[in-house]
């Protein structure tokens, strides 16, 4: 699978939540249901298992988002609680949308 057919392969709101945790590293899901103006909380849980999570392990076998009941945040270095994180290392300058023109390969 490419990175093309990945990213095609979302909806809108899994879209926005890969793109929010790709640069702020992690969220809480008050968070993104507020970002994907979600109806509740469990809509939100629903979009990034069925959608987001189950796409990334068909090309990185691991989801792309993990709850961590602590972590640390490597830009400011606070303990950050009960959030759900982004398991990849990505790219700073990379937007997700430019994905969208972008035909990579993993392998």
């Amino acid at each position: 699978m490419t990175v093309y057919e990945f990213v095609a392969a979302l909806d809108d709101r899994s879209l926005a939540v890969l793109d929010y945790c790709w640069y702020d590293e992690h969220a809480s899901i008050p968070e993104l249901t507020a970002l994907v103006d979600a109806e509740t909380n469990m809509a939100t849980l629903t979009v990034r298992r069925e959608r987001l999570n189950r796409s990334t392990r068909e090309i990185r076998n691991q989801p792309t988002l993990e709850f961590e009941t602590r972590d640390v945040d490597s830009r400011t270095g606070w303990g950050i609680t009960f959030e759900r994180w982004f398991t990849g290392d990505p790219p700073r300058q990379t937007d997700v949308a430019s994905l969208h023109e972008t035909e990579v390969t993993i392998a």
